[in-house]
């Protein structure tokens, strides 16, 4: 299904009352669009007695429970369409979320995730240095929610960079040659990869540089950290402290909504 509606607007210039609308719009086409594709959609909304006729608010559309990602393959295309499987982390347990993309909706994705990163790293394409391995990406059908991750922010890079080696070790090679001939880039990685790999690894090995002209962005892997009280506050002070990093974007994402994410 086309939605063009994003396409000639600003995201974050539209007034709260007209993008209420515009979201509401689009949802009611949705709902009767996965209801004629697909049947799991179809019995979850007979069972919900929702009347398909147009709603003017959201409390009156109905919601799906985010589990049922982890339990049931929903899916509004067929099987020779899909173009890729999104797969969440599954940090709260065995069971993981399988997200199906066509290329139309791929190609959405990426649209979207362009004008909302825009708005805060610039539309100039910068060095990326990946806190994570090469490894993490070569898996070109399943995705995982840190792959979708890193090849979602590739999009805005000259060239990729990655910190680890294939068995998470830091490959200082790289680190090395990375910041000396960078002056301007981004740093990107998972939370907890970030703290533990990165900003742990360096201090620990009193590793010197000054990456006040970096943006590091992250997401994911709170729980891991905030379970031995590092804050989103006390994260920062330690990136400035050790790095001189002033740039730092925390963004908030679930793979069933890869591409609208928080900043």
């Amino acid at each position: 299904m086309k939605i063009d509606i994003f396409k000639n607007i600003e995201l974050f210039t539209v007034n709260r009352i007209k993008k209420k609308q515009q979201l509401i719009s689009i949802l009611n086409k949705l709902i009767v669009y996965h209801s004629k594709k697909s049947s799991l959609y179809r019995k979850f909304i007979k069972s919900t007695f929702f009347s398909f006729s147009e709603k003017k608010n959201l409390e009156d559309l109905p919601f799906i429970p985010v589990r049922l990602f982890k339990h049931l393959n929903l899916k509004s295309i067929n099987d020779k369409d899909i173009f890729k499987i999104l797969k969440s982390s599954g940090t709260s347990g065995s069971s993981f979320s399988k997200i199906f993309l066509d290329r139309e909706n791929a190609k959405n994705q990426t649209n979207i995730l362009t004008k909302i990163a825009n708005n805060f790293i610039g539309n100039k394409r910068l060095n990326m240095l990946v806190i994570d391995s090469k490894k993490t990406i070569n898996d070109k059908k399943n995705y995982s929610a840190r792959t979708a991750a890193i090849l979602g922010f590739s999009i805005f890079s000259k060239k990729l960079y990655f910190f680890l080696n294939d068995d998470l070790t830091v490959n200082y090679k790289i680190v090395n040659s990375f910041f000396k001939s960078n002056k301007k880039f981004f740093i990107f990685g998972f939370t907890s990869i970030i703290w533990e790999k990165f900003i742990l690894d360096l201090k620990k090995n009193k590793v010197q540089i000054n990456l006040n002209d970096g943006i590091l962005i992250h997401g994911g892997g709170w729980k891991k950290i905030q379970d031995k009280g590092i804050s989103n506050k006390s994260f920062k002070s330690k990136l400035l402290e050790l790095l001189g990093i002033t740039k730092v974007i925390n963004y908030y994402g679930m793979v069933e909504q890869t591409g609208s994410i928080f900043f």
